[in-house]
């Protein structure tokens, strides 16, 4: 018990110093324009809607083996088919989360060059 209460008393003993070590927030790079932050959202945007579609292809993978491997059974076949849903259902959405910073962008009056070319 006094372990516990040692390590205790020595941890918050040490917290401050740690939180006044960490280094000061940096002003460069941070946007200040709506042109800028159109393209540092328009950059998330192509990572996730990438990963999004890396993970919708594995989800159609799945679905793939599942129809294959299903062998007939009426299970079987139901999930593979809730696997290709969600995938489409995943890609669906990442095309209309992708356009959205496209039409918020032209919205704010940011100069979108294109869907595919933010």
């Amino acid at each position: 018990m006094r372990k516990r209460i040692l390590s205790l008393v020595s941890t918050l003993g040490v917290l401050p110093v740690v939180a006044l070590a960490q280094p000061t927030i940096p002003t460069t790079g941070v946007p200040t324009t709506i042109d800028a932050f159109y393209g540092f959202a328009c950059i998330a945007s192509n990572w996730i809607f990438a990963f999004v579609l890396i993970i919708a292809v594995i989800f159609l993978l799945f679905g793939a083996v599942a129809f294959f491997t299903a062998r007939g059974s009426e299970d079987q076949v139901a999930n593979a088919r809730r696997y290709v849903t969600f995938a489409l259902v995943g890609v669906a959405i990442a095309v209309l989360a992708k356009s959205l910073v496209f039409v918020v962008g032209s919205f704010v009056g940011a100069d979108p060059t294109g869907f595919f070319d933010c």
